[in-house]
């Protein structure tokens, strides 16, 4: 079973996103994975959670965590 996903660089609107991994988890509650990527050499944003819209599998989003100071 494979449980990284590694995708390709992709270019968006002159925004170069990079070193895009999923990592598919155990279904729980529509979470199925967590994601990570960097943009344009300088931002990273991780541990993007996965969820899938209930009743829709088809359909999913992403949930950033929060940094409470």
């Amino acid at each position: 079973m494979i449980d990284r996903i590694i995708i390709k660089d992709i270019m968006v609107d002159n925004m170069n996103i990079e070193k895009i991994k999923i990592r598919k988890v155990v279904p729980n509650n529509g979470l199925v994975g967590f994601a990570s990527c960097v943009i344009d050499d300088s931002l990273y944003l991780g541990n993007m959670a996965i969820f899938t819209r209930l009743g829709k599998d088809d359909e999913v989003r992403l949930v950033f965590p929060i940094k409470e100071t």
